[in-house]
């Protein structure tokens, strides 16, 4: 989902102030990635991410929104995520980029702007959030974290203009009780998808030859339900969920796309609907079986209501941006977000060519992971261990930082193809280098405890009941002076004590 519309689209002036700050400031962003030169000007900083009909996109706003994703995550745990994850968070800042660039520009036919007093509370809001004394502090925050005070004033202004647009989306949304039904329903789903391009949507021939293959395939397992699984799993475009026999697990409200989800709760257990359209192409669903989920003691009617009206109002500004995005012409320039997109739509050659290609760009050891995956992917098997290696070879002859998903992309290689010898000297080498790291030794004991020898069961059970007393330890002392009336005049006492003596 969009980060910028998980705002109440009605409270136009209200904001999540500190996480805004936080993300726009570079606080808590993911610091062993390169975000580029501050110094550098703003073309030059656009132009290398991507263009929006020939227009460089905002590449400020990419850096916000990218950031954002990080800055719910606590930072001990930032260090665990793979490179997946974050090619993720870069394709989604991007997409969220090329969102607020198009709606900015639909806001600024309709002539929407920002009256003084909107920008001026929108201030006071961000000062109070500081426990700052007044907006002059402000501008000294902004300018000590090297961000220019006029680039600063622009994004806030431009978040104005674009929550006041989307209010206009969104002002006739309401939540019904059957959204209030739906809410707590899941229903264990399979399907079958007959892609259809997104890009060819105005090509109704191509369209008409795509449903009547889905009203074949429909009538072939409306008789014969029992085979589901296994007519998905031959005709189904949908190559991950085909794979399981068009398997999607349980579904619950907000997971799939609106067309989906109002057939799928219309839906009884067993019953079988479709073709529907949606954005990828025809569907045929099958319910195979539905049950209520309880509700959480705590969630009030309130609360339910104003998550079901967040998502319906994020499901309509998806829907009007849907035929925008389509007919823009969008080019990604930037190479791990080209790689990214290559490799979500299956295109491993592409995408290793991308990843290549960032890696010559920015030298940054993560991407030989994802060199790694899309040679094996394409079956380059030895092409694909030699990459790890090489990356942890370089990683123990540089000073600085040592990656632990560069360490788990390594045994996870390594375990596949049982190359024993490698995965054990890798952990003898990730017990040593991560040493009283929890976080990271707690992934090796519930991931590849099974791996390893007893020597190293035995040296990682040790560090971890190490850390374990150490905390006990810590909270027991923290209990005692908590009890202790006098403890903090005792230290005082010492520490006067002391400086007299010297």
């Amino acid at each position: 989902m969009l980060n910028f519309l998980r705002e109440r689209a009605k409270e136009i002036l209200t904001i999540t102030v500190v996480l805004f700050v936080l993300s726009f400031l570079g606080i808590g962003a993911y610091s062993f990635l390169n975000q580029g030169n501050g110094e550098e000007n703003k073309e030059e900083a656009t132009s290398a991410l991507g263009l929006l009909n020939g227009k460089p996109l905002d590449g400020y706003y990419y850096n916000r929104q990218f950031n954002q994703a990080f800055s719910n995550i606590p930072s001990e745990q930032r260090m665990l995520l793979d490179p997946d994850v974050v090619d993720y968070y870069r394709y989604q800042a991007f997409q969220e980029t090329v969102a607020n660039m198009l709606m900015m520009d639909e806001a600024n036919r309709e002539g929407i702007k920002v009256f003084p007093q909107e920008f001026n509370y929108r201030m006071e809001q961000l000062v109070k959030a500081y426990g700052l004394k007044n907006v002059g502090a402000l501008k000294k925050l902004i300018k000590d974290n090297k961000i220019e005070w006029k680039v600063f004033k622009e994004q806030q202004k431009n978040d104005i203009i674009v929550s006041k647009f989307l209010g206009g989306i969104t002002s006739r949304v309401r939540v019904t009780p059957l959204d209030r039904e739906m809410a707590f329903t899941e229903a264990k789903v399979r399907h079958i998808l007959i892609k259809v391009d997104q890009q060819a949507t105005d090509n109704m021939e191509e369209d008409l030859i795509k449903l009547k293959k889905a009203e074949t395939i429909y009538e072939m397992v409306l008789s014969n339900k029992k085979n589901f699984a296994k007519i998905a799993e031959k005709y189904s475009e949908d190559t991950a969920s085909a794979e399981k026999g068009g398997d999607l697990g349980w579904v619950g409200r907000g997971q799939m796309v609106p067309e989906f989800e109002s057939m799928l709760h219309t839906l009884t257990k067993g019953e079988i609907g479709g073709p529907i359209r949606t954005i990828y192409g025809y569907h045929i669903i099958l319910v195979e079986d539905k049950r209520e989920k309880d509700k959480p003691a705590d969630l009030t009617d309130e609360r339910v209501d104003q998550i079901i009206l967040q998502q319906k109002q994020q499901e309509a500004i998806q829907e009007w941006l849907k035929p925008l995005k389509l007919s823009a012409n969008i080019e990604i320039i930037d190479s791990q977000i080209k790689a990214y997109d290559y490799k979500v739509n299956q295109q491993y050659e592409e995408a290793l060519i991308e990843y290549q290609k960032a890696l010559m760009a920015n030298s940054e050891l993560l991407t030989y992971t994802q060199i790694a995956r899309m040679l094996d992917r394409l079956g380059n098997k030895d092409e694909a261990i030699r990459a790890i290696r090489k990356a942890l070879i370089l990683q123990n002859r540089l000073q600085g930082y040592r990656y632990p998903s560069l360490y788990f992309a390594g045994l996870d290689l390594f375990i596949k193809y049982k190359l024993t010898d490698l995965y054990s000297s890798l952990i003898d080498d990730a017990l040593v280098t991560f040493k009283g790291k929890e976080v990271v030794l707690s992934v090796l004991d519930k991931n590849y405890k099974n791996k390893m020898t007893k020597e190293q069961k035995s040296n990682l059970d040790e560090q971890l009941k190490l850390i374990d007393d150490q905390k006990k330890e810590a909270e027991a002392t923290k209990k005692k002076d908590s009890l202790n009336p006098f403890s903090a005049l005792e230290a005082l006492d010492s520490l006067t004590e002391n400086s007299l003596a010297k």
